[in-house]
């Protein structure tokens, strides 16, 4: 029987459970089996079993030290766990060994962000956006980004993109507004403001946004 081969069968189905033991019974007749490891590491990261999905990645590694998609498992586990520093450095060795999809670039850019090093994001920002342009999230995260590394401009016009895509994307007509504030352009910002709250009463930064600009009005 290829244990292998029908745990792949169960994942498909979503029959986690069940793959996890057949990739168990596989890498007990077959422990060199890299991409089982790094299988059975994503089964365990998405059932929470951090600790036991660590030890899967890392014995892929120990095996293959190039394989790029254990270093992303390894990379998310480490950026679920809040240890960014890690989960950067994962990806980076993951990205450097031939992963070279958008979110690869798109996770290794928001663990620089969370440690801090957003100028150093943006080129990874870039690129995840480039590589899928209609990633919404992305295109978000890049926008703003470049509005906290002081690219006011470049953010505004990212925010603008975000808005073509989706012209009711309550987050980009927010920042948008935050952008105009900051500018000085209040009557627009106050526009915006308002456009969020009337797409999503429930967006309290809108209604606090506007709420300082009122306040400011009467000083």
């Amino acid at each position: 029987m290829d244990s292998h081969k029908y745990a792949l069968d169960a994942i498909a189905e979503q029959k986690l459970e069940e793959a996890c033991s057949l990739l168990v019974e596989e890498l007990r007749h077959n422990p060199e089996n890299v991409l089982g490891w790094t299988n059975l590491g994503n089964l365990l990261a998405h059932s929470g079993e951090t600790g036991q999905a660590k030890s899967c990645f890392h014995q892929a590694l120990a095996i293959r030290p190039e394989t790029a998609t254990a270093h992303y498992g390894l990379g998310t586990v480490y950026a679920n766990e809040d240890n960014h520093k890690l989960a950067y450095l994962s990806f980076e060795e993951a990205i450097r060994n031939g992963l070279d999809d958008s979110s690869a670039y798109y996770m290794l850019a928001l663990s620089l962000q969370r440690t801090g090093q957003t100028m150093l994001s943006i080129p990874y920002f870039q690129t995840a956006k480039e590589k899928d342009p209609e990633d919404m999230e992305v295109a978000i995260q890049y926008a703003l980004a470049m509005a906290k590394a002081g690219y006011l401009e470049q953010a505004e016009q990212a925010f603008k993109d975000v808005l073509v895509m989706e012209s009711n994307n309550c987050d980009a007509l927010y920042n948008l507004g935050v952008l105009k504030v900051k500018s000085g352009e209040v009557a627009a910002a106050e526009r915006l403001f308002n456009d969020v709250i009337r797409l999503q009463p429930n967006y309290l930064l809108a209604r606090e946004a506007l709420d300082m600009l009122k306040q400011s009005k009467h000083r």
